[in-house]
């Protein structure tokens, strides 16, 4: 297998390249295309680690390489063991479609310079291993949800479920907004602010439980509205 390690913009990217076109192949020798592309198989990566990294390092440094994106899962097995050698990257991006591996997530979660991960599918439970040790996960793929609750506070995918810090509750509160702000409450973590506008004291008796219910604590609630409205609390 050859990799195909090419910078764009802010990015390093490792691209699986399975056929070489000719003017590839004709390269190989020096393994370097052009100014930004750089091409090596997977054995010379495996054997000759510290020469490789040492080059891609002097790289990111000088182009400002921030990302390390790879095209695949497959890529992300041979490149991940050596990414504690590289200084100065904070980001982490799974090009394809695939569910992040569990083995990625712990690896990643281990890397004191990697502070973020984007890829298309995380499994909800690698969040809180990812959170605790300080990393910012990003699940791509939306969720669709009916409820004006979860559209008025932009909560399209588990992401923003996740770390949400305020959200807006509406009221009255329909059967598909107390369903889908109970289901956001048993999977956020960082929520700290809740603002309602005039609600009554059914729907407040409402949201107070689902809140106890799913362990949501030292939450502050803001109550908007006119004071001398009779029907508000």
């Amino acid at each position: 297998m050859k990799i195909l390690i090419k910078i764009q913009n802010d990015k390093l990217r490792f691209i699986n390249r399975k056929k070489l076109n000719p003017e590839y192949k004709n390269m190989l020798n020096t393994n370097v295309i052009s100014n930004n592309e750089l091409i090596f198989s997977d054995e010379y990566i495996k054997f000759n680690s510290k020469i490789v990294w040492t080059f891609l390092n002097e790289l990111i440094k000088t182009y400002s390489i921030t990302t390390l994106s790879f095209q695949n899962n497959e890529i992300v097995d041979l490149i991940l063991p050596f990414i504690h050698k590289i200084k100065y990257v904070s980001s982490f991006y799974l090009e394809s479609n695939e569910v992040l591996t569990y083995k990625c997530c712990e690896r990643v979660s281990k890397l004191d310079n990697i502070k973020y991960i984007s890829a298309e599918y995380i499994p909800p439970y690698m969040f809180e291993l990812l959170d605790k040790y300080g990393v910012i996960p990003e699940s791509r793929n939306e969720i669709l949800f009916t409820s004006y609750f979860m559209e008025s506070n932009s909560l399209n995918t588990y992401s923003s479920l996740f770390y949400k810090t305020n959200i807006i509750l509406k009221v009255p509160l329909n059967e598909s907004d107390i369903e889908d702000f109970n289901v956001f409450c048993d999977i956020n973590r960082h929520l700290k602010v809740i603002h309602i506008n005039k609600p009554n004291k059914e729907d407040l008796e409402k949201i107070i439980l689902i809140l106890k219910n799913n362990n949501q604590k030292n939450i502050k609630i803001i109550i908007h509205g006119d004071v001398h409205d009779p029907h508000m609390i």
